[in-house]
Order: C-alpha cells, then structure tokens, then sequence
C-alpha cells in the first residue's frame, strides 16, 4: 500500500471516529495525544536544507482533503514528525507516546548539523532564543545585564472534566495528593510540577512544567481520566437504579460489567 493511499485510510479512520465520538471529544482526545517541537525555521526550503544536510528526510504529500509535510525521526513506520505553519515558524507535531530517544537524537543531530539550537518545547523559549540572537547581532554591544534564566517548558492538554468534586476523587483515587485553591488542583507528578485548572471554559486544562519524560506524564494522565470516568458510570448507574427502585412499573433484571469495563443494566418494564 502507497503512502498516499495510507494517508487517506487515515482520513477516512479519523473522520468516521470524530463521527462516532463527537467532534469536540474526538478533537479534544487528539489535542491530549500531541506533543510539538518548535523550530526557528522560516521556511520549507530551510527546513529541507537543514534536515538533508543532517541525513534526515522531508517529503509533502497532496491528497484530496489535505497536505502532508513529513519527516522520519526513526527507522519504524510510525517514527515520523507531520510539520505545519505557525505563524512565522514551521512546527513539528509528534505523539507523546512517541520514542524519546529517538526525538532527542534528531534534535541533537540537526543542531550539530546547524550549528546552534534550533529546536524548543514551547513557543515562549522558542521566541526568547531568537530574541537573544537578534540582540548578540546588533552592532552596539548591549549594555551587560544579569543572565537571563530560560523559563521552564510548559505542556497543556485539554481534559474532559467538568466535575470538580468527581475529579477531587479520581485524583485520590489515582494516587495523587494534590492541594485545592478554589477549584483548581495542583499537585506534583514524577518531581514536575502539575495542576489541573478551569481558565474560562466549561471543561479543565491539565498543566505539566518542566522538561519531562512526556510517555510517563501521560500515563499519569490517563490513570485520571479512567478513574474521572468510572466515578462518572458509577454515578449515573447508581442514579438510574435509585429511580427504578421509586419505580412501582420497573424492576432490575440484571446488573453486567462488560469486557471494556462498561456497565450494562437489564430493566424489565
């Protein structure tokens, strides 16, 4: 099978998922699934110079519904970066369940290559390197100041929790000895700095800081949402047969839990 004709397998794949989850969930689970690298490149020609010049690949492939720009970081099938435009700067987009060592590997080989850094993971470090490039390229030195001190990387991931008392317990649940301040949670995970807050919206942010191992925060991660959902199936289940418990017209038949932990109630009418 083609490339192409993968990509569009894919396309069709993910379109018939965000049908059958809901295009906000679907959208909201591929966000969480993603994690960036951002570069000081410009431009695709640049990109492909660079990357060539560091043994790395770049190929753009067309299908009916989008354009695929793609650079393997690894030998394995799906050891490979999707890269798009952010503004002025080209990003590569990566999974987090993605090999690690792999990803540091090319970061390191194309920046040798290069000859400086240029590769971050955040935007805000990303804008502070070139920043500090723009003012060691001016042609009165700079006045000397106090060393400026990088911030740490920050990562956020949207959740599905609306719950605040229901995402108290799945965090005890899960392990996790977090601090409330109104109705936010913060907590630490693997010796990184993490919360989960509300910034406006219905649905909770979760926060990581720090230059993590991304594979072992998302497991974290996920251990909270399967915790988060199970007291959520529990609550709706409980309240489902209180009402036919008030109920002279129905009665229980059966209470099932399938293979995917789901829960399966039998109500005789």
């Amino acid at each position: 099978m083609s490339l192409k004709q993968d990509l569009i397998d894919g396309e069709i794949s993910a379109a018939q998922e965000r049908a059958r989850m809901g295009a906000k969930k679907y959208d909201e689970w591929v966000q969480s699934q993603q994690a960036y690298l951002y570069s000081i490149f410009e431009s695709l020609e640049e990109l492909e110079k660079f990357l060539k010049q560091a043994g790395y690949d770049l190929t753009i492939t067309n299908t009916p519904n989008y354009r695929y720009i793609k650079t393997h970081f690894g030998n394995g099938k799906w050891d490979y970066y999707f890269w798009f435009q952010k503004g002025k700067y080209l990003v590569a987009n990566y999974n987090i369940g993605d090999d690690m060592k792999l990803i540091r590997k090319f970061v390191e080989t194309v920046e040798k290559s290069l000859g400086k850094k240029c590769f971050f993971d955040s935007e805000k470090e990303r804008n502070m390197y070139i920043k500090s490039l723009a003012k060691k390229g001016q042609e009165t030195p700079p006045e000397p100041s106090s060393e400026v001190i990088e911030p740490e990387p920050e990562y956020t991931f949207p959740t599905i929790f609306t719950d605040t008392s229901v995402l108290k317990y799945a965090l005890k649940n899960s392990g996790i000895s977090s601090q409330i301040k109104g109705d936010n949670f913060e907590f630490t995970l693997d010796g990184f700095s993490a919360s989960i807050y509300k910034s406006g919206g219905s649905n909770y942010e979760f926060k990581i800081v720090g230059k993590c191992d991304l594979e072992k925060i998302h497991k974290y991660f996920s251990k909270i949402e399967t915790e988060y959902n199970k007291i959520v199936q529990h609550n709706i289940c409980e309240n489902i047969k209180s009402k036919v418990k008030k109920s002279p017209s129905m009665q229980l038949e059966q209470e099932e839990i399938l293979e995917d932990n789901s829960v399966l109630l039998t109500i005789r009418i």
